[in-house]
Parts: C-alpha cells; structure tokens; sequence
C-alpha cells in the first residue's frame, strides 16, 4: 500500500533473464509485469502446430512454370531454384536450358557435321538444335543456297503478281505484266462478268465469274438458294416432313398422317407413330443406298451417337414436351482424341477437358483446343456452329430455342475408320448394312446383321429421299 492509501501492482522478476524465457528459436522474450510473452521475429511466424517460429515463405513460384522449357522448378520457401534436364545445361547469357551437344560440331546422328547444311550454306548452333543459313551471295530455296541467277523468281515467290498480271521472271528479279480481256468473253455464260484469275504461279489467264445471287455449276451461272429451312427438323411440327425449296420450305405429313388444322393427325387405320431424334445416314453406294429412322431412348441417358478412335459424339436425351412422348437432343457432346470436349445446348456451348470439366478451353485464333471453327452465326430458330478436327472431320450443330433442343449433323467424314461405333457410327462403316429392291417393287428389304426388316423410300426429316425404317423395328434393332 502506498502513502495515498491505495494498493500498487507488484511485478514478478524478469523471466526473460533466464534461457530467454524458453521462446522458441527466432524469437524475443519480452517482459511483462507478470510472466512474459514471446515474439517472432520479423519474417517469422508462429506455427500454432508445433509452437515454433517458423520461416514466412512466399506464394508457390513454379505455378507459373518460370523455369522454361528442359527445365524443372523447384519450390523453395523464398522464390524457386531451376535445374536443367538431363542432356541440357543452362547459358550464361539467357539462363535458358540449352541442348550440352553442338550439332554444327558433332552431326545431328543421321548426317556428318560437314554435310549437316549442304552446300554454300553455314551451320548455326540453336539452344535446340540447330539452323543452316547461306553464304553471302546465295539464296535458301526449298531448303538448298543457290545462285539467284540460277532459279525462277516467280517459282520462288508465288502469287506475287497481282490476278490480273502475268509473272514475268528475271535474275534476281521479275515483273508483272497485265492481262487484257475482250469484253464479250463471257457474253455465252448469262448472269456472269469477266474476271482474271492465276492459273500457274506466274501465269493468269481470263475467265469467267457469276454475279452476285448466282454460282457456277456445270459451267452454268445457277441462282443461289437460301439456307436449308429444313435443318430444323421441328420447323413443320411433329409427324411431318419438311421439303427444302430454293426460297423457303414445304411441309406434308407422314405416311399415316393427314393435316388438321395446321397439324398432321394420325390417321385412324393407321397405328404406327414416330417420334425423335431423326437420324439420316447417307449412302455409300447403291447396295448402300441412304437410310433414316426415328429413335427414342430413355430421358437423361446420353445416347452414344458415333464412337470412333478419333472422336466421340454423345447425344443427351430429354422430354421437351411433359404431355407427349416426343424425344429430342438436349445438349450434344463432341470429345476429340487429345481429350478435348465440345458441348452445346439451346443456350450456350462450352469447350473443356473431358477429364476436367472445370478448365475451360478459350477461342485462340480461330481455334478452341483441337476444334477449328469454321462458321458461328445465329439463325431465326437459334445457333447455327461449323466446327472441324485437324484429321478432316466436319460437323454442324444447330440450336432450337423454342424446343430448347439440339441437332447434330456430319459435313464431311474424312478420317473416320471403317470400324466406327455407336448409334449412327456403326451405320456409316462400309457394308454395315445392304437394300435390296425387286424390281418394279416399290418397297425392298434391309439387311443389318441378323435382320431383315421392310422398308420405303420417302422424304424424311432432313428433306431428302431415302429408305425408312419402321419406328418400331428401329427401337428392336438398334436398342440391343
């Protein structure tokens, strides 16, 4: 108690005198009235786990792959270390992983160092190899230093000319000279003009070309139609079929049908229904001829639409309509052979790693991963996208927003296997299936594996003639 009566705080003794309070290691004791604390030192932390002052280290550095290429990262707790792969060792000037053998020196294994770059040419060493470049006086074409006296200009450059000049070479140099075209040269070819076109890499010669509207087929200026309406295959209604015109479309009912009000009916004597999706399988050859037939597989299940070494297309299937038993494609899936995936609905479509579905591929020139996009417009009806695989394969995926569904077509087959699978997949391999038409018989007999089932030619969803499988022998066949 003091002189005012009043009771003062009596300290304890420095506990950081002695063993520096037990602090762990990279700390300071620091004393209080009573007892003592322990602070970290900067950079240092206090890890709650073991009570020690640990080490602050940074953000994971090798995420951002600093290390370049033939080089791996290591994480250390402040920044990264880079070592270089085996047969790789790092320049002083980059700091880049550089191959430790020089191939100017010792040969690229297959050809002598004196042979490396042929002849008048110089060996240069690369980081990664290696590059020829000529000698003074001499020019690299098609890989070999020549004289430039020696080689045609216009053969060198090609197209460098305008098309209405003619390529006229010289040494070291050329020159373009015009083309002059009478002007009734097209006066035999109506809705066309007279153009100049390139026919060889310096020659250019007159020709003619259709006017807008017009396209040449045959050798004949034939006015251009607009887009195929029938693509939609529920542009007419349910138990109809569309007919293409050059302006606009055509719809009639199904055999079995009859129209009502707008609507095709089934008729009473007739019992047969057809419902989605509608697959047309172009022919192969006459024994092969094209074929069609309706579909319905269970709500949700991702119908397997073409399987093949190369490519997978996956079709998911749903109801659009609670009332009617109509089915249709909600999304269809196209995954490549490098794992990369193509989905698209009514809405939106994306483009993943089927493995990852998370890590989203982006549009880079054109491309997005392994799809090429060709064409991506927006219809009356929805989407139209033209997409294609590097191996040729082209296809187009039309959207319907009002169905909320999708529909998949193939443009071009190119680099498929002959022993492809899946629903429309096993119908497109050479021989897979025959038809056999009597003569003068209106209907004939298709032959897949172990059945024989009756078939008639008609118009089908996709506008074209072809032999139709009945709905119901379809489900038999193709459902096993």
């Amino acid at each position: 108690m003091n002189g005012s009566g009043e009771c003062d705080l009596v300290c304890d003794e420095d506990q950081c005198q002695v063993n520096n309070g037990d602090c762990p290691v990279f700390s300071d004791c620091i004393d209080v009235c009573a007892g003592h604390e322990c602070q970290c030192f900067d950079g240092f932390e206090l890890d709650p786990y073991s009570n020690q002052c640990v080490l602050i280290c940074d953000e994971l550095q090798c995420a951002t792959d600093p290390c370049g290429a033939h080089a791996s990262c290591t994480e250390l707790c402040d920044l990264y270390e880079c070592s270089c792969d085996a047969g790789y060792e790092s320049t002083e000037d980059t700091g880049a992983c550089c191959e430790i053998v020089n191939q100017c020196e010792t040969g690229d294994g297959e050809t002598s160092p004196e042979d490396i770059c042929g002849e008048n040419s110089l060996c240069v060493n690369d980081c990664d190899g290696f590059h020829c470049e000529c000698e003074d006086g001499f020019d690299m074409v098609d890989g070999q230093c020549v004289d430039p006296c020696n080689y045609d200009m216009c053969d060198v450059i090609q197209n460098v000319c305008p098309n209405d000049h003619n390529c006229v070479p010289s040494c070291d140099s050329f020159s373009c000279v015009p083309v002059e075209c009478p002007p009734d040269f097209c006066s035999s070819v109506p809705n066309s003009q007279v153009v100049v076109i390139t026919e060889t890499v310096y020659a250019s010669t007159c020709a003619c070309e259709c006017v807008d509207g017009y396209e040449m087929q045959g050798g004949v200026c034939e006015e251009i139609c607009d887009e195929d309406q029938c693509a939609d295959n529920s542009i007419c209604g349910t138990n109809s079929d569309c007919t293409d015109l050059c302006n606009g479309y055509e719809c009639s009912c199904q055999t079995g049908y009859h129209p009502v009000q707008g609507s095709c009916v089934i008729d009473e004597s007739h019992t047969s229904t057809y419902g989605d999706p509608h697959f047309h399988i172009l022919g192969q050859s006459s024994s092969q001829p094209d074929l069609c037939f309706d579909y319905s597989g269970t709500e949700g299940e991702d119908l397997i639409i073409l399987s093949d070494s190369k490519i997978k297309v996956l079709g998911a299937l749903f109801t659009p309509h609670k009332n009617k038993k109509q089915m249709l494609f909600e999304s269809i899936e196209i995954r490549s052979e490098n794992g990369h995936s193509l989905r698209m609905t009514a809405e939106s479509w994306k483009t993943y790693l089927s493995a990852r579905p998370d890590r989203v591929l982006t549009l880079d020139n054109g491309r997005i991963g392994d799809f090429e996009i060709v064409d991506y417009r927006t219809t009356r009806k929805g989407i139209s996208l033209i997409a294609k695989l590097d191996f040729g394969f082209e296809f187009e995926i039309l959207t319907n927003r009002a169905y909320g569904n999708v529909n998949f077509r193939i443009l071009n087959s190119t680099g498929l296997s002959t022993s492809g699978s899946g629903l429309l997949g096993q119908l497109l391999n050479p021989g897979a299936y025959t038809v056999v038409q009597e003569e003068g018989a209106h209907d004939a007999i298709f032959y897949y594996q172990n059945y024989e089932v009756e078939v008639k030619l008609r118009n089908h969803a996709w506008n074209k003639q072809c032999w139709v499988i009945p709905y119901s022998e379809a489900m038999k066949i193709f459902s096993k």
